[in-house]
């Protein structure tokens, strides 16, 4: 991604609004938390698509998972109007979702992790619409998530549903006017998504959430490279096994019933794992009006096999299957060891002694990490 001065667009952005200085006094119930790990040219492009959306006025939380990249100051240096991002993609549903750049009429700060339960008082927290937070250390997706919920839960109490967004997604224009309206007004626990959309291909469809064999363990996106113009002969509301992580909405009944995403896996089956908890089978559903579009591992090189995943992303993947399939299949151990030797076949394909060894310490690291937890839960 090209990141060029903000002047290369539209001039040099102006002052904060008397208007955007007292957002905070507008109805603001829906809040958004992006993690961020060495992707800030992803971030900011995300960030102008979030900024631009109709009718949010939301707080956005942005935690930097302990970045080497400089994200914090790239990000901050966006919001200050001193960087623009110029989208990948020449597709005009992408384009007018980053450029010309978004006005920076809204306050941000920069804090720490630890510095912001000590930030004066509620009203000098709410001054800013955008949050930086620096996490004290990487623990993946799950911790960094729950970093950013457990701030806009203590310094936003007006706000109900919590929406979490990958790094390398964008919301359409009419994203969360579309989701908002389909979410209920009653004070029942909600998971859901929105559908996900191929950022190179816009005309595709990349999930429209996603279905769940508690038998096999195994998952599969619903209406995978549909036309998305397909989505306008469905209903508003979708019902999934669970919405894909790349966009996910839970709202504050659900986390007061259910608890914070899970912090055992660093990445993938994060939220599969929670819709697991609030109970199975899911009523997980997915608003198909509201659309973002997803590159789709742009941070971890997170393919779509084992065959075009990263090593870091492939150790994950196979560790937390086992992990996950002792702690929620019906046949747990069987599924994790028959999986885990398909697994361990495949590799040996591809005649890479790397990929393979990955993949014995992931086995390796998976059935440790799932029988001692079981241990430790029969001996409370």
């Amino acid at each position: 991604m090209d990141v060029l001065p903000a002047e290369c667009k539209n001039g040099k952005q102006g002052q904060l609004s008397e208007q955007s200085a007292h957002w905070s006094r507008r109805r603001c119930d829906t809040a958004l938390v992006i993690v961020n790990w060495n992707s800030w040219a992803e971030t900011i492009e995300a960030l102008e698509a979030v900024f631009r959306m109709q009718d949010f006025q939301g707080p956005v939380v942005v935690c930097d998972n302990g970045s080497s990249d400089n994200s914090v100051a790239m990000v901050a240096a966006w919001a200050k109007g001193e960087l623009c991002a110029v989208p990948q993609s020449s597709a005009s549903e992408i384009r007018e979702l980053v450029v010309p750049p978004v006005p920076r009429d809204f306050g941000f700060q920069c804090v720490t992790e630890s510095e912001f339960q000590s930030l004066a008082t509620l009203e000098v927290r709410q001054s800013s619409r955008l949050w930086i937070v620096e996490c004290d250390q990487n623990k993946g997706f799950g911790a960094g998530s729950n970093v950013g919920i457990t701030f806009l839960r203590s310094t936003f109490p007006q706000v109900e549903w919590f929406w979490l967004l990958n790094c390398d997604a964008l919301p359409a224009r009419d994203a969360y006017t579309k989701l908002r309206y389909s979410l209920p007004e009653h004070n029942r626990p909600v998971i859901c998504g929105t559908v996900l959309r191929e950022y190179s291909a816009p005309h595709l469809v990349q999930s429209c959430g996603a279905s769940f064999n508690r038998l096999l363990c195994s998952a599969q996106d619903n209406m995978k490279w549909a036309l998305a113009s397909s989505l306008s002969e469905i209903s508003d509301v979708m019902s999934a096994d669970y919405p894909v992580g790349a966009s996910i909405v839970v709202n504050e009944a659900f986390l007061s019933t259910v608890g914070l995403m899970s912090e055992s896996y660093f990445l993938y089956f994060e939220e599969l794992d929670w819709v697991m908890r609030a109970g199975w089978p899911s009523s997980a559903f997915i608003v198909t009006g509201s659309h973002v579009f997803h590159k789709g591992g742009a941070t971890t090189s997170g393919g779509s096999t084992y065959r075009n995943r990263s090593l870091f992303a492939d150790y994950y993947f196979l560790r937390n299957r086992i992990i996950f399939s002792v702690k929620f299949g019906r046949f747990g151990g069987v599924i994790a060891t028959l999986a885990s030797l398909v697994a361990l076949f495949r590799r040996v394909t591809l005649l890479d002694r790397a990929a393979l060894q990955n993949s014995m310490r992931a086995l390796f690291d998976g059935f440790s990490i799932a029988f001692d937890s079981q241990r430790n839960t029969a001996s409370k």
